[in-house]
């Protein structure tokens, strides 16, 4: 499979979920996929990288599609439109299979490139402070009618959620979603559409 990887945290500077997305690139590479993180950077040389990788219509491990912004549930700030451009090039130059977001409860890349994909979209919520976005109940639901898959990596984020359709899974299972996709009857994660069963092996 083609898979894309979305971070909304600058991928320059350390942070727990850019961890967690490098070690699911990792494995899902040793599972045979193709797998491409887009991300923001504070790095002039990855912007420069990447850049280029989109002028060229190259697929590269690590795209850096803008300079990072400030991301919480609070920000007024949203995502440069120049920003948003590169992110639904980079998308429809890599003609992924999956597109997998994290942290898509802040307004950032991730939420933008879910809204967008016509892929099949994976969402994984690592922290439940980080829910909330977009403020709007309907614009959330949509959101939500668009994804495939929903991971939690903690307790409590599907408590923080809404109980009608919260992320009930723990970090080593998907929750099987109710959008009309017919991909959502049996959307786990890349180990199972490979054949191989893990308790603990990492989600797309």
């Amino acid at each position: 499979m083609r898979i894309c990887l979305v971070t909304p945290f600058a991928w320059s500077q350390p942070h727990d979920v850019n961890e967690h997305v490098a070690g699911v690139a990792s494995g899902l590479r040793a599972l045979g996929h193709e797998v491409t993180v887009l991300a923001p950077s504070t790095r002039a040389a990855d912007l420069l990288a990447g850049r280029r990788a989109l002028l060229r219509g190259e697929q590269a491990d690590v795209i850096a599609v803008g300079p990072a912004i400030p991301v919480s549930r609070r920000s007024q700030l949203g995502v440069p439109v120049g920003v948003q451009a590169n992110l639904r090039l980079a998308l429809a130059q890599g003609a992924y299979d999956l597109v997998h977001g994290f942290e898509p409860g802040l307004p950032s890349l991730s939420y933008l490139a879910l809204r967008d994909t016509d892929a099949l979209a994976v969402a994984t919520f690592v922290s439940a402070d980080r829910l909330g976005y977009p403020p709007a109940r309907s614009q959330r639901e949509k959101l939500l009618g668009r994804l495939d898959a929903l991971i939690a990596l903690s307790e409590q984020t599907p408590s923080a959620s809404s109980p009608a359709r919260s992320a009930s899974a723990s970090s080593s299972s998907c929750a099987r979603t109710s959008a009309s996709s017919p991909a959502a009857s049996c959307m786990r994660c890349a180990s199972c559409q490979s054949g191989k069963s893990s308790s603990s092996g990492p989600a797309p």
